[in-house]
């Protein structure tokens, strides 16, 4: 498999992110993750990570944007 992160959107209210590399920022209105690629920005607003594992993270809240920032 190659090692690319896998970015599941759910509507406007769940990202499901596997292969991350770790949370950078996290406030209500943005969740930054770092992945191979880039880092990975979902915003929004009431914003909650319902699951951390080591492969992968849950963001839950009303999801306006998900952008790969270089």
């Amino acid at each position: 498999m190659l090692d690319l992160p896998k970015v599941v959107l759910v509507g406007d209210v769940q990202v499901l992110i596997e292969n991350h590399r770790g949370i950078m920022v996290y406030t209500p209105e943005l969740v930054k993750v770092s992945t191979t690629i880039g880092d990975l920005a979902v915003a929004g607003t009431d914003l909650v990570l319902k699951n951390i594992l080591p492969d992968e993270i849950m963001v839950e809240g009303r999801i306006k944007s998900v952008i790969f920032t270089g």
